[in-house]
């Protein structure tokens, strides 16, 4: 079954970003839209991150996705979201295989190269938060994925295929 999914490449690995779209695409999955670059603010960052703002690393999270660029991308494929997780490598970089994302081009926490969604829900949330329903060009094949989303008439309207 086709899914999408989202992630981005973080700003102190941004300089890989076509490089991380390679691995991307070289695994089979499609990038169906990308951002690049993002700027996330400071409030930005913090909402997108909500889920993790009473832990010890929340601080820090924030201030490295607000160091420089990102480079979103929205990913589908036949199932896209657990294709990408294991792509990126877990959360650790050390703990991440050297063919990962996160094992090639990660440093220290929270420094790990590439956030990627981790379920249904989180895909549908962090793309609301990082495009607009104006800015998504979604392919015809995605849109009977889409059409189970709680998602406008106007934004169907508006998505369709790239050239």
């Amino acid at each position: 079954m086709l899914e999408i999914t989202f992630g981005f490449v973080k700003p102190h690995a941004y300089e890989n970003r076509d490089a991380i779209g390679r691995m991307i695409t070289d695994s089979g999955l499609e990038i169906l839209q990308t951002k690049d670059p993002y700027l996330f603010t400071r409030e930005k960052a913090a909402e997108f991150y909500d889920v993790h703002r009473t832990q010890p690393f929340f601080a820090p999270l924030v201030d490295s996705i607000t160091s420089g660029g990102s480079a979103l991308y929205i990913v589908g494929g036949s199932d896209a979201l657990n294709r990408l997780s294991r792509l990126a490598g877990p959360t650790d970089p050390l703990d991440a295989d050297p063919w990962t994302i996160r094992g090639m081009y990660g440093g220290a926490l929270p420094n790990n190269a590439f956030h990627r969604s981790d379920s249904h829900e989180t895909v549908r949330r962090e793309i609301g938060l990082t495009f607009s329903p104006e800015e998504l060009m979604i392919p015809d094949t995605y849109l009977q994925v889409l059409s189970s989303w709680p998602i406008s008439i106007s934004f169907l309207a508006r998505s369709i295929t790239p050239p």
